[in-house]
């Protein structure tokens, strides 16, 4: 879907042994943060993430409340430790999903990993590569996973929001963005939990 819609390379073939995704090669340059910042790149990433969650949802779910959860969870089962600092970071995520009832929305595709390694400039615009953790989500942390990977600072994260929305944000919108962008960062914290 993500392909047709223009944002994706072509899928060539989904491999189960070992499991993977094949995609054509994208010719373009690969994107950088400082140049994602740029008013034209806003401009067009949210026009590209607009899109994508205009895609039909998918099986696989990316939910980033339980998701560090479950990182805590095969941490422990693997014998290592979680930090200290796990409970208070639980505990405002906690918080933050009661606040914003993410499951009151509907799901939509999200990528959930968009550095910006992950953009290609191409002649026919922006691509997204590296979909392992596509899933269907909660819009606002695919949102503020941009936000927070690109070092978007105040005013660039409500342009970048008010250009995605195509208006200005209502205050709950702003709100939904800056705290999904604490989920995101625990998100990392704890993927690196896991790797280590």
């Amino acid at each position: 879907c993500a392909s047709a819609a223009g944002v994706a390379p072509a899928l060539l073939a989904s491999l189960e042994e070992p499991p993977c995704l094949v995609f054509e090669y994208v010719p373009g340059e690969t994107m950088s943060a400082e140049r994602l910042r740029a008013p034209e790149s806003i401009a067009a990433v949210a026009a590209a993430l607009r899109t994508l969650h205009g895609c039909p949802p998918i099986a696989t779910s990316f939910d980033s409340f339980r998701l560090v959860e479950r990182y805590a969870a095969a941490t422990r089962e693997s014998g290592g430790e979680v930090p200290d600092a796990y409970e208070e970071a639980a505990a405002a995520a906690a918080q933050i999903e009661a606040a914003l009832a993410p499951a009151s929305e509907a799901a939509v595709l999200c990528h959930n990993d968009l550095l910006a390694a992950n953009f290609i400039a191409t002649d026919g615009g922006l691509k997204l590569v590296d979909w392992e953790y596509a899933g269907s989500g909660y819009r606002y942390f695919d949102l503020a996973n941009f936000v927070v990977n690109n070092g978007l600072d105040p005013a660039g994260e409500l342009a970048f929001l008010s250009a995605y929305l195509d208006r200005e944000p209502l205050p709950a919108e702003a709100a939904a963005l800056r705290l999904m962008r604490i989920m995101s960062d625990f998100r990392e914290a704890m993927w690196g939990v896991v790797q280590r």
